[in-house]
């Protein structure tokens, strides 16, 4: 690649064939399908080339991700992201090559994604934890709550009593009625 004679920075290949262009000391990675263009060849400032809807982005409006360093414009983002979350998804890759493993976070594109989109996301990413961890929502004033030791009767802190198995109320005779298999039941306190 020949550097521009307009006074920026040169070019280089590194190994691996990615080639970066050097401008006000930042290096811009590039790959093959990800392409990003000299602003004194391309136009005022620096695009990157889309490798989803093969367009030519400026860079403010594209999304990079941080890990793998794929650049993509940010409505092929909110498009991919949208429907990974409508999928069910909580966990959203990089939809650059094949075999990048690299993850989107929600906190490094929320600003870019719908208001709408970030919540369902957030949300998922919420439920993804409560199911990992094992908590429960008391069915009477909706707090999560965590069972740490002891028996399957749960008092929440506005005092409601339910079964952490089932969220039923807990009454005297819930133990012998709940459904869970009673070699699992603990002993109560």
């Amino acid at each position: 690649m020949d550097s521009p004679s307009t006074g920026s920075s040169p070019s280089s290949i590194l190994p691996g064939g990615t080639t970066t262009i050097q401008a006000t000391h930042q290096v811009v990675p590039s790959c093959p399908n990800h392409e990003t263009l000299d602003p004194n060849k391309a136009g005022k400032s620096w695009e990157i080339f889309c490798g989803l809807c093969l367009e030519r982005q400026e860079t403010d409006k594209t999304f990079t991700v941080e890990s793998c360093k794929h650049s993509f414009c940010s409505g092929c983002i909110n498009k991919h992201v949208a429907s990974k979350i409508k999928e069910g998804k909580h966990i959203v890759s990089c939809p650059g090559l094949e075999d990048c493993k690299s993850v989107i976070e929600l906190e490094a594109c929320s600003s870019i994604l719908p208001k709408s989109i970030a919540e369902k996301w957030n949300e998922s990413l919420f439920e993804a934890l409560m199911t990992e961890q094992q908590w429960k929502m008391c069915p009477k004033c909706t707090s999560y709550v965590e069972k740490t030791r002891g028996c399957l009767r749960i008092t929440c802190r506005c005092d409601f009593q339910f079964c952490y198995w089932c969220a039923e109320e807990w009454t005297e005779d819930h133990r012998v009625s709940c459904q869970k298999d009673e070699g699992d039941q603990e002993e109560e306190d």
